[in-house]
């Protein structure tokens, strides 16, 4: 059960204005109805990894393969994509890097947090005017939850959301939940959301400042208690 979670959404919410905006009403007359499955499967593809995926012909393939259309395709509807403005022509010239800054946004408003790898990122297109409160690690390397309760309170709600408010390690669904470090922190590990995983209280007391193989053997040595 344990593993390290990545920071992709499980789900994204669906605009019920999506037909009517003008960027995907001309999408659909430029490039059929066939264009919007494309469409759908990539933000699915993006949300899934993080908030942009990476444009190679492994990708093509994947695309063609769920779509049931050819590459040859795949790949004229992407360059209509960001013809339209639907996604970033600049990020894909640059790095292949399909998003946008609309992708961006959604994407930090589902997860309520941005951090400091975002902020300095070079695929970052909002650049540093985000309205929610970022993280910042402090020069002293304290814990979050020394600097800033509430923020913390915050990323913790966050996490307990993306995980389901399910325990990582045991599968334990609700009750007492706390938010434990994948890498330990007294070790270097720090508080992005990446290294941020929910635990119950009883597993999160057990692995303290294990490794999560550490853990997993130790409750292998110690039975799951």
């Amino acid at each position: 059960m344990a593993r390290n979670k990545e920071v992709g959404l499980d789900y994204f919410p669906f605009d019920i204005n999506f037909f009517q905006d003008i960027k995907i009403r001309k999408l659909i007359k430029y490039q059929s109805g066939k264009a919007i499955t494309v469409y759908a499967l990539l933000l699915c593809l993006i949300y899934k990894s993080e908030y942009y995926v990476r444009w190679d012909e492994e990708l093509a393939f994947i695309i063609s393969e769920q779509t049931g259309f050819e590459e040859s395709y795949i790949l004229e509807v992407i360059k209509c994509f960001m013809a339209l403005g639907l996604l970033s022509k600049e990020l894909y010239d640059k790095e292949k890097i399909l998003t946008s800054k609309g992708i961006q946004k959604r994407w930090i408003k589902l997860t309520d947090y941005v951090g400091n790898n975002f902020l300095t990122s070079k695929l970052n297109l909002l650049g540093s005017a985000i309205k929610i409160p970022k993280y910042k690690l402090d020069p002293e390397y304290r814990r979050m939850f020394n600097i800033n309760v509430k923020e913390w309170m915050r990323i913790s709600r966050a996490v307990f959301k993306r995980d389901n408010y399910t325990c990582q390690y045991c599968g334990k669904v609700g009750g007492k939940l706390e938010v434990d470090h994948i890498f330990p922190f007294s070790k270097g590990g720090s508080d992005s959301l990446n290294n941020l995983t929910t635990a119950c209280q009883k597993c999160n007391r057990q692995k303290r400042d294990k490794s999560v193989d550490d853990f997993l053997k130790w409750r292998a040595n110690h039975g799951k208690t």
